[in-house]
Formats: structure tokens, sequence, C-alpha cells
């Protein structure tokens, strides 16, 4: 009583199809079946493009995060915790093969996010990195970006603010200024 759930499921569907819905159970009145009419399928999203460093220590998350990530395009490197963050960074960056963007979980087991991102802005780290964190305020907002992400995202993970999140940082990952230097 006075519990209400949703279900969401990714499903395709077919032309002329019709969805069934039932209504919500409210105050021990029975649900009734509805038909909706199938709304035209909309336009595919655009592909995200550019490998992602994971950094998220709950394997549930992890590998929802991937699936998503690698369902939507991207290339997608998991690690568990903030060190192992900062060094496959580092090493992806000296191997000429950086990362177009970094998703860092703040909580982690041997560094967290907050220390990972800074031990990589002291490095000179330029890429792109987007704090994950159960933790919505504005102060928290405000927080992670004063300490170097270059944006943020809440979880539970809302798939469609991922994909915008990602996809607003590998274009402007993809827009920045390549520096060559010529050695004489």
């Amino acid at each position: 009583s006075g519990s209400m759930f949703t279900l969401e499921i990714s499903a395709e569907m077919s032309p002329g199809a019709t969805l069934l819905s039932c209504e919500p159970v409210l105050n021990s009145e029975p649900a009734k079946d509805a038909v909706v009419a199938a709304r035209p399928s909309t336009e595919p999203l655009p592909r995200l493009t550019g490998r992602i460093l994971l950094a998220e220590d709950v394997p549930a998350n992890q590998k929802l995060i991937a699936f998503l990530l690698q369902k939507w395009g991207a290339e997608i490197h998991v690690v568990d915790n903030g060190a192992l963050a900062v060094a496959t960074a580092i090493d992806a960056k000296h191997a000429g093969a950086p990362f177009d963007l970094i998703l860092m979980d703040i909580q982690m087991p041997e560094m967290d996010g907050y220390t990972a991102t800074a031990a990589l802005r002291s490095q000179g780290y330029p890429g792109r990195i987007i704090a994950l964190t159960a933790h919505a305020s504005d102060e928290d907002r405000d927080r992670c970006l004063a300490s170097g992400f270059d944006g943020f995202a809440v979880k539970p993970i809302q798939k469609d603010q991922l994909y915008a999140t990602c996809r607003e940082h590998l274009e402007a990952s993809h827009a920045m200024p390549l520096t060559l230097s010529i050695a004489d």
C-alpha cells in the first residue's frame, strides 16, 4: 500500500504496434488495462565517438554505465579506483592515445575522485573529467567544478542525462585545439 514501481524496458516497436498500459493500483482499486497508441519511432541518437575511461568501484554501476556507453558507440575502459584511473589516464596520454573523457566516481577505495582528479590536473592532464556522484546539491556540483572536474553527473544514472553529458563533453574534447611540437 502506498508504493509505486516503474519499470523501463528498451525495445524496438514495429510500425502500427500498440502498447498495453496498466494504470497504478491506488487505494486498493483494481488496475484497468488501457491501449495506448504507439508513438512513431524517433531518430536514433547520434553515436558517441571517443574513448572513455570509467572509474567506478561498484560492479553493478560498471556494467550498467559501460553497457550504455558501448551501446551509444563509445570505446570504454573500466578501472575500479582512483589510483588506477590516474595511472591509466597518464599512461594513455604518454602513449599518444589519451582518453577523450573520464567519468570519475567521487567515492572509491584507495583514492577518491577528488584526489584522483587533483592528481591528474597536477600532472598537466588537460582532458575532460566528469564527476559521478550520488550527492546532487548545488553545493556538491560547485565543489566538483572547483576541484578540477569539467562536469557533473548524478547517480543513480539517468540514461538521458548521462548521454547528454557525455555527448557535450566529447564534442568539446574533439573541438580542443591540437598542440604540435616540431623538433629541429
